[in-house]
């Protein structure tokens, strides 16, 4: 199916065309003539639509019996809301989730809540542009009942909600499919998911309809002032509807962001009305692309601006300790790095771990937070989970090429914090895993995290095997079954360097082959000196090493 992503190429061929075909001696004039009063009650209009998604989170958070504060519920509308403009087929918007899991809500009611929002308000979309179609298409004598073509549908979706079982196999089959398309687990999670849907249906479904009407209503207020900023002497009506008719014409994946296929649509419509080319194409991109993308840049402004001062002052005042980096900071980082799926799939995974092993391993720990005085904290790193997706995706390679036998593999755990990558070592069934760690806290975190997995495996699977030592790294005396040794680049200095020459004497042993995974490897010249050489399984997230160098397997894929 990858012959689907050349389909985008259709919207910019489109928009290329449109480009070619305008008079661009008219544009200038045009934006010259606009009414800055109406362009001003616009913005007025974007405003109070983008409240009223605030209220509603903040309601349907309350209503489930996870309240937020007002700047959180802020928050978590505006920046989600950005995302979805930049990224395709909105889909940025569900960056929410992470929103609300940090603020308290469980990953499962932040899940279905997330996307019951996003179905609802895609629905309250099409069925005004079904009457869209109608008033503007259909028969003279139809256009009369185009408007209760979008009432009907709207009340017989907020009379669904009661019997909540239609929205419940809608919302399981939509998730389904997000999860296979992007290959993401989802596991004996979905048990708890399940049973989050018919709650937060119930509970919130009529409430969120209600609102998205009042949205889908602000936003036709929008475009109707934008189109009195025109002075356009057509139908205002008609303009309204093809907004609308756009707006599901740009979810279509045959253009990015919707370009093309959303100025196409306003030329059409608007040419019917009488209105040029180059009026409908500037409508178009005023109102798609530079007001859709700068008011929610002056809205989630303020955060981004107070965060950067947050951490300013904390480099003034802690110039030795670690600082946060802004989520949306990391996401869009990720999306430049990775894609938007392999991004997607990081999110998810960050989600679903602590979600699938019952566990605590996401919250990080600065240097500073640390529970002990010994000399290696100056040279340790913040804790900092492994990415389960790059966990998942590392298992499975080493695996399946045939480097380590999960039946006779030892794995160890530099810094193992937290526990993660012993929990993913266990759910890919590796004989013994254990963990080395100098933080009573993180230790202690580990341990109830390994014993809950532990007690929850089935009586067909073998026992668990592993153990988390509280130690300092530099006086861990490796034990000779040690055949995997794994490092999320948790220090560095003389600590990395005593590490790295015991696990170097180690590998020296023939018995068996044996081999380091660095993630983040930032200081990889430490074991170079040491003649440890890249398998070609590395790249640039994670080196595997080894004492030989006749490793041929294929690359993690």
């Amino acid at each position: 199916m990858h012959w689907l992503k050349w389909t985008r190429l259709i919207g910019i061929a489109l928009l290329a065309w449109i480009l070619w075909t305008i008079d661009w001696k008219r544009i200038l004039p045009t934006l010259a003539s606009l009414h800055p009063a109406y362009l001003l009650a616009y913005v007025f209009c974007f405003a109070c639509m983008a409240a009223v998604r605030v209220l509603r989170l903040h309601l349907c958070a309350r209503r489930l019996g996870f309240p937020l504060r007002p700047s959180e519920s802020y928050a978590a509308t505006v920046e989600p809301m950005f995302m979805g403009v930049v990224t395709p087929g909105r889909i940025g918007e569900l960056s929410r989730i992470a929103h609300l899991n940090q603020y308290g809500m469980p990953s499962s009611f932040a899940i279905v809540l997330s996307i019951l929002e996003r179905i609802i308000d895609l629905c309250t979309l099409l069925a005004i542009a079904i009457g869209g179609v109608v008033y503007l298409f259909g028969p003279a004598r139809l256009r009369p009942y185009s408007f209760s073509l979008i009432g009907l549908p709207l009340v017989l979706l907020y009379l669904s909600f009661p019997v909540s079982g239609l929205f419940t196999r809608g919302i399981e089959r939509l998730t389904s499919r997000f999860f296979t398309a992007l290959s993401l687990p989802f596991g004996d999670a979905q048990g708890e998911f399940w049973k989050a849907v018919p709650e937060t249906v119930r509970t919130t479904g009529p409430l969120i309809e209600a609102l998205a009407i009042v949205c889908a209503a602000l936003n036709l207020c929008q475009i109707y002032m934008l189109s009195r900023a025109f002075g356009f002497a057509g139908s205002r009506l008609a303009i309204c509807f093809a907004y609308t008719v756009s707006a599901i014409m740009s979810l279509l994946p045959i253009s990015p962001g919707g370009l093309g296929t959303r100025e196409a649509t306003y030329i059409y419509i608007m040419g019917r009305q009488g209105i040029g080319m180059e009026q409908a194409l500037l409508f178009s991109l005023l109102e798609g692309v530079v007001f859709g993308t700068l008011c929610p840049v002056v809205m989630v402004a303020p955060f981004w601006i107070r965060s950067g001062i947050r951490r300013l002052v904390q480099e003034r005042t802690l110039p030795d300790t670690d600082v946060s980096v802004n989520p949306l900071v990391l996401v869009f980082h990720s999306i430049r790095k990775r894609g938007l799926s392999s991004t997607a799939g990081h999110i998810w995974g960050e989600l679903w771990f602590d979600w699938r092993f019952k566990s605590e391993t996401r919250a990080p720990v600065a240097v500073k937070d640390l529970a002990v005085n010994a000399a290696s904290k100056d040279h340790a790193a913040p804790y900092q989970g492994a990415s389960w997706f790059l966990l998942r995706r590392l298992f499975r390679s080493l695996i399946g090429s045939g480097r380590i036998d999960p039946r006779t593999t030892c794995l160890i755990d530099f810094g193992c914090g937290k526990g993660r990558v012993l929990l993913a070592a266990a759910h890919f069934e590796i004989a013994k895993i254990i963990g080395v760690e100098f933080d009573p806290q993180l230790c202690a975190t580990a341990r109830g995290n390994l014993s809950r997995y532990g007690g929850r495996r089935g009586a067909g699977n073998p026992p668990l095997c592993w153990e988390v030592i509280h130690a300092d790294v530099v006086e861990f005396d490796i034990p000779s079954e040690a055949n995997l040794f794994f490092l999320y680049n948790p220090f560095s200095g003389p600590v990395l360097s005593a590490v790295a020459e015991r696990i170097r004497r180690a590998c020296e042993d023939p018995s068996r082959r044996r081999y380091v995974v660095y993630v983040n490897p930032v200081h990889e010249e430490v074991f170079r000196k040491l003649g440890f050489e890249r398998t070609p399984a590395s790249d640039d997230e994670v080196a595997i090493y080894t004492m030989e160098t006749q490793d041929v397997a294929p690359p993690v894929p």
